[in-house]
């Protein structure tokens, strides 16, 4: 199955998508095969995996300069909101100056993988939300 985007580029939905924040933009740029198929201000991913690149984040710390290499892998989920909501959601963040590792907010504590994340950009901020459920 296959999803529409700009550009005449689609999302193939039974291939990961690579999901990160695109600073200048100031949204989500959704890159699929090597190649940025959308930019979008929301979208839903099943079966998330959080990855930071070692050295990309130490590249970073080094630096004093941003680059991509932290991002959100998973498949796009058909509907660009979740109409269930679960108990347990917990806030993800990512700083690559004071983390290795996507964490739970307040908590610190890693995070690798979850069943969904919810993922916006709101006044040109992240709120991404990991979800611990099953769909029905």
């Amino acid at each position: 199955m296959t999803t529409a985007t700009k550009e005449n580029r689609e999302i193939e939905t039974d291939k990961r998508v690579q999901v990160y924040f695109n600073l200048h933009r100031k949204v989500w740029s959704v890159r699929q095969n090597g190649l940025v198929v959308a930019h979008v201000d929301s979208i839903v991913l099943r079966d998330p995996k959080y990855v930071v690149s070692a050295a990309g984040n130490k590249r970073v710390r080094s630096e004093k300069r941003k680059n991509v290499h932290a991002y959100i892998s998973g498949y796009v989920h058909e509907s660009r909101k979740l109409s269930i909501f679960p108990e347990d959601i917990k806030l993800v963040t990512y700083n690559p100056y004071k983390h290795e590792s996507f964490v739970v907010e307040g908590s610190e504590e890693p995070i690798y993988n979850s069943e969904f994340v919810q993922m916006d950009v709101f006044k040109q901020k992240t709120h991404v939300e990991a979800l611990w459920y099953s769909v029905p």
